[in-house]
């Protein structure tokens, strides 16, 4: 039998899903499959990386700088989140992201984005998280606050 594990989304309420999972990083806990929407996609991230505590410690410490989400940058760049900040300079230099181990995980590990076009969800697999972080950046996104994401001649929210 496989057992698969399916992220939900839920904005900040998603760091329950980051405390779930960082207790299933402590018992040894493995599935044989992950997907994630929104939130719950982004804490999948650091689980499959196995970087414990990583979406917590991260949340808590910039949840109130104004470049992580904030009115400021939904006027200035038409994205709450900050796009560069919370999909570049966080993972890359601030909370390193441990892209070696996730390359490393073979778990499959889908993002579910929404098609804007056909209004169908397509689900994502994501093998490099450097390379494809703008699906989970789609997935993460919020409708009327978020620009949609044109990747690869698609659009995806």
């Amino acid at each position: 039998m496989k057992i698969g594990l399916v992220l939900e989304g839920g904005g900040f309420r998603g760091i329950y899903t980051a405390g779930v999972l960082d207790v299933f990083m402590d018992n040894g806990l493995a599935f044989d499959g992950v997907i994630g929407v929104s939130a719950g996609v982004i804490h999948g991230c650091s689980f499959l990386s196995g970087q414990k505590g990583r979406s917590i410690r991260y949340y808590k410490k910039y949840c109130g700088d104004p470049r992580f989400m904030s009115f400021k940058s939904w006027l200035k760049t038409g994205n709450v989140v900050g796009v560069d900040f919370c999909y570049r300079e966080l993972p890359e230099e601030l909370d390193k992201y441990d892209y070696k181990a996730f390359s490393e995980n073979k778990t499959p590990f889908y993002a579910v984005c929404s098609n804007v076009e056909s209004g169908e969800a397509d689900l994502i697999r994501i093998t490099d998280m450097k390379e494809q972080i703008n699906f989970v950046r789609a997935s993460a996104s919020l409708p009327y606050f978020s620009k949609i994401v044109e990747i690869e001649g698609k659009k995806v929210s």
